[in-house]
């Protein structure tokens, strides 16, 4: 959880994330100091989502570009961001997105 929310942080505000795991940003900050317990489990599998989808736009985007793909409305994901269908559990939908959007990208 430590690395995962680490990586993430890098890239969008703690505020994001936890919105993004339907958390609090104290839950965030404790993850990123590794003094909080196991997210619980919905939570974990939306970060590991972000993540993933993070790690996929890495290979052809910069930073800020990818902050933008969180938070912009999206049309494989019915005009809600990134963040926002991460939030609502379409987590496959939002990994679709990112790799379509990789592939074009690239």
């Amino acid at each position: 959880t430590k690395e995962r929310t680490d990586e993430l942080a890098k890239v969008v505000t703690q505020s994001l994330i936890a919105f993004m795991t339907h958390t609090t940003e104290r839950a965030v900050r404790d993850w990123i100091n590794g003094s909080a317990q196991q997210p619980r489990y919905e939570a974990e599998k939306r970060l590991l989502a972000a993540t993933t989808a993070l790690f996929i736009l890495q290979k052809v985007e910069a930073s800020e570009t990818i902050k933008r793909w969180f938070i912009s409305g999206n049309p494989n994901l019915d005009d809600l961001s990134p963040a926002e269908s991460i939030r609502e559990g379409n987590l496959r939908s939002v990994l679709r997105a990112a790799r379509a959007y990789a592939v074009y990208a690239y």
